[in-house]
């Protein structure tokens, strides 16, 4: 339903996305995950119709969103990051709006969007200026007008960024909802376990590349082999990465501010010898292991943690 093939967009010199592919097909959650400045954003606002790729093509439902703009936009819902609600109107007349965008018959709208806003907790603040509506409440109503339309392929740009948990567990819910009925959706965000929770399939991407595409289980086990260590604290890193040097195949594979994390070879032995190496060690606060995990790929592979 989503078609992504040989994607590239380049800004001058800078080449923000180079060679992405990718599908996801009906019924199914597509995680695109990486760090920022990874190419994440510019790979769905080509898909959106927002840029245009410097080469490659991008399809939604078979339909070039360069050449059949109409067509494809008429079978797709996005839900950007930032709000798109008119606050002036109330919950319900922005669903009756950006209903008729989409050509929506006005009897059926209504009735669809008063059944959406009840689906999404929102029935007691339907004729509430949005205005008025929490930032919690913003976002539900964000994901209501993404599919007013009843799309056939959804994009979900992090789509629970700064929400309460109980507010994420409702989209997520939702979200998963939507895809059970048919609809192929895409999303980024920047919550890992978000994505385990929810993704049938992940991809990667790091400098503008697919970097690692897979099932859930498929990327799992490409950190079997591994073990992950972590370390906070205010100590002396030069003595720690002298001290990883002298262990066999340990590598440190994320080192910042706040965190070191050091990649041992499962079975190697080697988890005592770095215990007692980060005990030797001042001003450490905590040492943990990271069990196989997305989180444990994604470090490994990128050299970096996904945050906000």
């Amino acid at each position: 339903m989503i078609e992504v093939t040989n994607l590239s967009k380049n800004y001058g010199k800078v080449e923000a996305v180079r060679d992405v592919s990718f599908a996801v097909r009906p019924g199914e959650i597509y995680g695109l995950l990486g760090p920022n400045g990874a190419g994440k954003s510019t790979t769905i606002h080509v898909l959106s119709g927002l840029i245009a790729a410097s080469a490659g093509t991008a399809k939604v439902g078979g339909h070039d969103i360069a050449r059949e703009p109409l067509a494809a936009k008429r079978i797709l819902g996005v839900v950007p990051q930032q709000s798109i609600v008119i606050e002036e109107l109330s919950a319900l007349a922005n669903c009756m709006f950006f209903g008729s965008l989409y050509g929506v018959d006005r009897k059926a709208l209504r009735e669809r969007a008063r059944g959406l806003l009840d689906w999404i907790e929102l029935s007691d603040h339907l004729n509430k200026p949005a205005s008025a509506l929490s930032g919690g409440m913003l976002r539900r109503l964000t994901l209501v007008l993404g599919i007013i339309h009843e799309p056939k392929a959804l994009i979900l740009d992090e789509p629970t960024t700064g929400l309460d948990p109980q507010t994420r567990l409702l989209i997520l819910d939702r979200v998963r909802e939507v895809a059970s009925k048919g609809t192929a959706v895409l999303l980024t965000t920047h919550h890992l376990e978000e994505a385990e929770r929810l993704c049938h399939r992940v991809g990667i991407i790091d400098g503008g590349r697919i970097i690692k595409e897979g099932t859930l289980a498929q990327l799992r086990a490409e950190v079997e082999d591994v073990q992950l260590f972590s370390l906070r604290g205010d100590f002396e890193r030069e003595t720690l990465r002298e001290a990883v040097k002298s262990l066999p195949g340990a590598e440190i594979v994320l080192d910042d501010a706040s965190e070191v994390v050091v990649a041992v070879p499962t079975g190697s032995g080697l988890t005592a010898r770095l215990i007692e190496t980060a005990a030797s060690l001042d001003l450490v606060q905590e040492v943990a292991i990271k069990p196989p995990s997305l989180e444990s790929l994604f470090i490994r592979l990128t050299g970096r943690e996904l945050r906000e």
